[in-house]
């Protein structure tokens, strides 16, 4: 997770929120969460959860998995939104893999 305490602090400050925030959000102090974007302890796994919710992000790309930002909900409206552009629908003939 050498990734994590960059992404965290990143995307904090991209959301212009600050550490007190997000430690009074997750119940923690200030300090146990400068320890997060320090790289000298981590937040347990509901931790990371919650961070990665707070901050609408993949919890994939919070912890250095993947390079996309994106949740899977995210990705899958914006598949939708794409389908309504073009005026496709799933009912339509042709976009059944089964045809």
């Amino acid at each position: 997770m050498q990734e994590f305490n960059k992404r965290l602090k990143e995307i904090r400050n991209e959301n212009s929120v600050t550490q007190r925030d997000i430690a009074e959000a997750m119940g923690i102090s200030v300090r146990a969460y400068q320890h997060y974007e320090t790289g000298t302890r981590f937040p347990d796994f509901p931790g990371l959860i919650f961070l990665a919710d707070y901050f609408s992000c993949s919890l994939d790309w919070l912890v250095g998995r993947s390079e996309d930002k994106r949740t899977e909900e995210m990705l899958a409206l914006r598949d939708d939104l794409v389908i309504d552009a073009i005026g496709l629908s799933e009912t339509e003939p042709g976009n059944d893999s089964t045809d």
